[in-house]
């Protein structure tokens, strides 16, 4: 079948029921998903939707994800989940079984790191160490999924720095 030579041809091949390889071609719709996993602080009270909501890295889901034919899932790689302490290890094993299921079922992974949050106890979005320590813990998690390339570094950002810059809280 020889290719159309233009966009009127490539419209009446189609038309016509023909298959058509062309420059034109539409590649199909991704279907991204994603579970709630905020952990916002309220003074020094944290609310965990994850944990609140009993679905905590319920590997089970995941698999229900991938029924409804998911090609990516963001996925949380929270850092309140994973840091306790500023001078302490960031601890992703945890997390591991959640994030290589993911993989495995074939669902990009789209790793949030802060989602509706301000970090681990230890900090806060004012702190001035915020961001490289956040910098250090996105790092562990690069080098711990190497094969993890997109990230939310931190979800909403406008509203996040809004609530923490604009509003002080």
């Amino acid at each position: 079948m020889s290719r159309p030579s233009n966009i009127n041809e490539s419209r009446t091949a189609v038309s016509e029921g023909k298959r058509v390889q062309s420059a034109l071609a539409v590649p199909p719709i991704a279907w991204w998903g994603g579970v709630e996993c905020t952990v916002n602080r309220v003074h020094d009270t944290f609310h965990d939707q994850q944990t609140r909501s009993g679905r905590f890295r319920q590997l089970a889901d995941l698999q229900q994800f991938a029924k409804l034919g998911l090609s990516a899932l963001r996925t949380p790689v929270l850092w309140e989940h994973a840091q306790q302490s500023a001078d302490g290890p960031v601890e992703l094993e945890g997390l591991a079984p959640y994030v290589e299921e993911t993989r495995a079922l074939n669902m990009e992974v789209l790793a949030g790191l802060v989602h509706h949050g301000s970090g681990p106890r230890f900090t806060h979005l004012l702190d001035p160490d915020f961001a490289p320590r956040l910098a250090r813990f996105a790092r562990a998690v690069a080098e711990r999924f190497p094969w993890i390339t997109t990230y939310t570094p931190i979800n909403e950002p406008l509203t996040t720095a809004r609530f923490s810059g604009l509003y002080g809280h």
